[in-house]
C-alpha cells in the first residue's frame, strides 16, 4: 500500500516538520556555476508559468501576478534548490511555495485552508494531483497539523527534543522515484472498493 502523503489526499491527518538543511531559493545565472542546472532550472519554470497561466482566473485564492513571472525570467533569475528530487522530502512542495511566495499578493491574509488549496493547484503540476501538504509547509516553515476534518494548526514541536531519547532521521534508500505516477497508481487503486475499504476502515484509524 502507498502510504504518507496519500493517505492526506483521502482523509488523513498529518504533521508535517519543515527540513531547514534543505531549501529553494532565487538565484540569478550571472553568479551561477553549473550552466546546464540553470537550463534545467528555466525549462522547468517555463513548463510550470505556463501551467498556470492555463488555468481558469479563479483556480487561486490569492491574487496572480503574472506580468511578474515573465520578467522574473526575462531578467535572468531561476530558482536553485538543494532539495534532491525524487526523494519525497518536498523538492516540488518547495519550489511551489516559492512561486506562491513571490508570483502572488494577498496570501498571507489567507486562512491555511485556502493557501492549502492554493499551493496543491500549483502542485498539482508536477504530480498530477496534490494535497497541497508539503508546499504548505515550505510555505509556513513551521510544524504543521492537519486534521481530518481539514482543520490546519501550527504545532509548537521541536524534533530535536522527543522525550525518550528518540529522533527523527531520513534514510537515504539510494532509489529515485517519480511520485506523479505513485499518485496516479494509488487513486487508480482508490477506485477499487475492496481498497478503498481497506484504506478507509484500517489504514486511515490507524493513523489518525
Amino acid at each position: 500500500m502507498i502510504t504518507g502523503e496519500y493517505g492526506v489526499i483521502v482523509g488523513s491527518e498529518a504533521l508535517t516538520i519543515p527540513l531547514k538543511a534543505f531549501s529553494a531559493q532565487v538565484a540569478h545565472r550571472d553568479a551561477a556555476d553549473d550552466a546546464e542546472k540553470v537550463i534545467q532550472s528555466v525549462s522547468s519554470l517555463r513548463e510550470l508559468f505556463s501551467y498556470i497561466l492555463s488555468l481558469p482566473k479563479n483556480s487561486f485564492y490569492a491574487k496572480l501576478m503574472d506580468k511578474e513571472m515573465d520578467d522574473f525570467l526575462k531578467k535572468g533569475y531561476y530558482i536553485e534548490s538543494n532539495i534532491p528530487a525524487g526523494y519525497s522530502i518536498g523538492s516540488s512542495g518547495a519550489v511551489s511555495a516559492l512561486v506562491y511566495d513571490r508570483f502572488f499578493r494577498k496570501q498571507d491574509e489567507l486562512d491555511r485552508q485556502h493557501q492549502r488549496k492554493d499551493l496543491a493547484t500549483i502542485e498539482s503540476f508536477f504530480h498530477g494531483k496534490s494535497s497541497g501538504v508539503d508546499a504548505l509547509s515550505c510555505y509556513a516553515g513551521v510544524p504543521l497539523h492537519f486534521s481530518s476534518d481539514g482543520n490546519i494548526h501550527e504545532v509548537d514541536f521541536d524534533p530535536g527534543k522527543i522525550p525518550g531519547g528518540y529522533r527523527l532521521f531520513l534514510l537515504d534508500t539510494e532509489q529515485f522515484l517519480d511520485t506523479g505516477p505513485l499518485v496516479a497508481h494509488f487513486l487508480e487503486k482508490m477506485r477499487n472498493p475492496e481498497f478503498r475499504k481497506l484504506v478507509e476502515s484500517d489504514y486511515l484509524p490507524m493513523i489518525s
